[in-house]
Order: structure tokens, then sequence, then C-alpha cells
């Protein structure tokens, strides 16, 4: 009677051992995926901030080009009205 306590003391003390394993396996998961996760998003929004950057000074340039290109057309004459 008394081995068969000390048997079932064991098992439990296994089985909390095994729970405690599983769960911190189950936390590592999940820490890891999350700072995966959170490193992949931030590196994309490094990279959205680079094209964002190339585009406004890509946009500059035509303004530029656009602000030249008006300066050098002739201003239209317009014929003075008929009375």
């Amino acid at each position: 009677m008394g081995s068969d306590i000390r048997h079932l003391l064991n098992d439990v003390n296994a089985l909390k051992s095994d729970a405690k394993s599983d769960l911190r396996w189950l936390i590592t998961i999940f820490g890891t995926g999350f700072l995966v996760l959170a490193g992949l998003l931030i590196y994309g929004y490094l990279r959205l901030d680079d094209r964002l950057s190339k585009t406004e000074s890509l946009e500059t340039k035509i303004d530029t080009k656009l602000e030249d290109l008006l300066q050098r057309i002739p201003p239209v004459v317009v014929p003075p009205p008929k009375k």
C-alpha cells in the first residue's frame, strides 16, 4: 500500500515536471514567433520608408523640370476684345 502511494506521488511529480517543461516550450515558441514577426514588420517599414524617400526626391526633380519647362514656353498672346 505504501509503495502504491509513493508510485502515485512519483507519477504526479513527473506530470508536473512535464507540464512545466511543455509550458516553457510553448512560451519560448510564441516568444520567438513574436520576435520574428516584429523583426519582419520593422524591416518592411524601413524598406517602405526608403522607397518613399526616393519617391519624394523623384517628385522634387519632376516639379523642378516642370517649372523650367513653364519658364521656356512663351506667353500666349491674347487678342484685344472687339467692340
